[in-house]
């Protein structure tokens, strides 16, 4: 079986974004349609902006383990990575196991 996906991973997001501001703590809620790409916080005297984007992460050791997956802990509200952004640079990303893309198998 080939390790690697065969098609290039695409996703967007499209509804309602809650989120902490890591300057302020604000509290925002911001509305995204399938073309938004930057966030703004709400709060009085902060007023910065992010970009935002989809992180997905492969289920690929766990998928056929017969065994039940525990939710992660984090589901609720999960912490975030700050990273800066640079303009033109890729916003979203898909993360492989580390043993899928070294482990050579070829199917």
């Amino acid at each position: 079986m080939n390790r690697r996906p065969p098609f290039e991973l695409r996703a967007r997001f499209h509804g309602v974004l809650d989120w902490t501001c890591p300057w302020c703590a604000n509290l925002n809620r911001s509305r995204v349609n399938r073309t938004a790409w930057r966030i703004q916080c709400k709060g009085k005297d902060c007023r910065r902006r992010f970009t935002f984007g989809v992180l997905l992460q492969s289920l690929a050791k766990v998928q056929y383990a017969g065994r039940p997956q525990l939710p992660p802990p984090d589901v609720a509200f999960p912490a975030a990575t700050l990273d800066y952004w640079t303009s033109g640079a890729n916003i979203n990303r898909l993360v492989q196991d580390p043993e899928e893309e070294s482990d050579g198998h070829q199917g």
